[in-house]
This record gives C-alpha cells, sequence and structure tokens, in this order.
C-alpha cells in the first residue's frame, strides 16, 4: 500500500511526464523506487518513461519488475506486451496482450492491440476475431 508521500511523489513524475520533461520525471521516478524498491506502480511508470524515451530492454526490464510485484494489473501486460512488439518478438507480446485480457476482458487498448499483433504475423482470421469483439465491445472505436 502507498503512502501519502509515495502518492505525491508518483504524482509530481506523471505532471512532468505530461509536461514532456522526460528526463526529471525519470530521474524523480528512479528515486522513488530507490525509496519504495516494493512500488510497483513506480516500476510500471518508469518502465512507461523509458519506452518514450526509446530505451526499450530498459523499459521491458522495469515493466517486468512491476509485473512481479503486481501481476494482477492488465496495463502491467499490456505495456509489456507493447515493447516486445517494438523489439520485435511479437509472439512474446501476443502472450503478455492475452494475460491482460484475462484480468481485464473489456480493455479496449489490449483488444486493439492483440489484433494488431495478429495481423502483423499474418494471421488473419484471429486478427478479425479480435477486430469483431472491439466493434461490438465499443462500436464507434475508429482505429478497429
Amino acid at each position: 500500500m502507498m503512502n501519502s508521500q509515495e502518492d505525491t511523489e508518483l504524482n509530481q513524475v506523471s505532471q512532468l511526464v505530461q509536461k514532456g520533461e522526460l528526463l526529471q520525471a525519470s530521474t524523480l521516478c528512479e528515486q522513488i523506487v530507490q525509496s519504495y524498491p516494493k512500488n510497483q506502480n513506480a516500476w510500471h511508470l518508469l518502465g512507461l518513461i523509458a519506452m518514450q524515451q526509446g530505451q526499450q530492454l530498459q523499459a521491458l526490464e522495469y515493466l517486468q519488475k512491476a509485473i512481479t510485484l503486481d501481476s494482477s494489473k492488465a496495463d502491467f501486460h499490456n505495456h509489456a506486451g507493447v515493447v516486445y512488439f517494438s523489439l520485435g518478438n511479437l509472439e512474446e507480446g501476443i502472450a503478455c496482450l492475452q494475460q491482460a485480457l484475462v484480468l481485464e476482458p473489456k480493455s479496449v487498448d489490449c483488444r486493439y492491440n492483440l489484433a494488431l499483433a495478429y495481423q502483423k504475423l499474418g494471421r488473419i482470421g484471429e486478427a478479425r476475431e479480435e477486430y469483431q469483439k472491439l466493434i461490438t465491445q465499443q462500436p464507434n472505436y475508429a482505429p478497429a
């Protein structure tokens, strides 16, 4: 459980990210994980920052740490899947997204990412099925 100091610091990091101040956000977030090494949200946020900085291997390491600390968060698995895709490991990315959908079956982002992965692998039937689920779930979702 996070204390109010952790919440405040993570909010500061989020604000820095929103302003595009990724280096400062990364530095502060690294300090948070040093102070609170079991804070899965800090590890997740650090992973997202590394993704935005183009540091995919580092991002994956941080996201895997977040998942190790709390494997019940669909977003953690979804973002790890996206990083695996960027590294060219579509199969591992699909496994992450499938886990995310087990945890949160109505996640639009996960379903869309999974459909894209199937499409890139040429698994058109599976891609079509995921797009169809997505459209049924959210008819106005333009990317689908």
